[in-house]
């Protein structure tokens, strides 16, 4: 979509094959390229003071608890849905363009291939004067649950862990992944998901970045 490859991609994690979601738009990945990462547990994201552990909103506690428990709930959206249709196909790509604008809120006016109206739409920046759509839903899910970083696996059943470059430079993109709750879990959004690991990546997601 827009001339970018979406979610979910496939690691190899510690020799361990997984479907992971990038949250990063501005860096870039690369089939077969091997790194280190930090594997962080969202609900680590706690307190008054934010974790460097993580790729953003490293100087703002409360930004960051936030905006790392609406790519989650996009996340847990993302996982539940069907790509074998061309519906689920653009779907998936929407639902990865609400999670970049998360941390880069001009990645969908950013593609290499201009988005369309539908699709903005459907993605729904509020930053851009939407009142519906994935990201502004998923903020107001987020508020009106009182979802936080704590909670969001107890009160969804979902566990979501965030793999973050090590060092933490933007040599490489940050993903997170999703894990299947547990059967007797909760599943509140009713979708489908600290130590150091080797990631292997099978993709490459940008065929062409347009700098202006």
């Amino acid at each position: 979509m827009g001339g970018v490859y979406t979610s979910p991609y496939t690691a190899t994690i510690d020799g361990v094959s997984t479907p992971v979601i990038c949250d990063d738009f501005t860096s870039e990945s690369f089939q077969g390229l091997n790194w280190m990462a930090t594997a962080t547990d969202l609900g680590t994201l706690t307190g008054g003071t934010a974790s460097t552990s993580v790729k953003f909103e490293q100087n703002d506690a409360a930004t960051q608890q936030f905006d790392y428990s609406v790519i989650s709930y996009l996340s847990v959206e993302l996982m539940q849905v069907d790509q074998s249709t061309a519906a689920g196909q653009t779907a998936a790509g929407e639902m990865s363009y609400a999670i970049w604008d998360v941390f880069d809120p001009a990645a969908d006016l950013s593609s290499p291939d201009p988005l369309t109206g539908t699709e903005l739409a459907a993605i729904g920046n509020p930053l851009e004067g939407y009142t519906s759509g994935y990201l502004y839903n998923a903020e107001q899910e987020v508020t009106t649950l009182g979802l936080t970083p704590t909670n969001f696996s107890t009160r969804t059943g979902y566990n979501v862990t965030i793999y973050t470059p090590t060092p933490n430079q933007n040599f490489t993109q940050e993903f997170v992944s999703v894990s299947a709750p547990e059967p007797s879990a909760p599943a509140l959004l009713g979708v489908y998901l600290s130590s150091l690991v080797g990631l292997i990546f099978l993709f490459r997601r940008r065929v062409v970045r347009t700098v202006t």
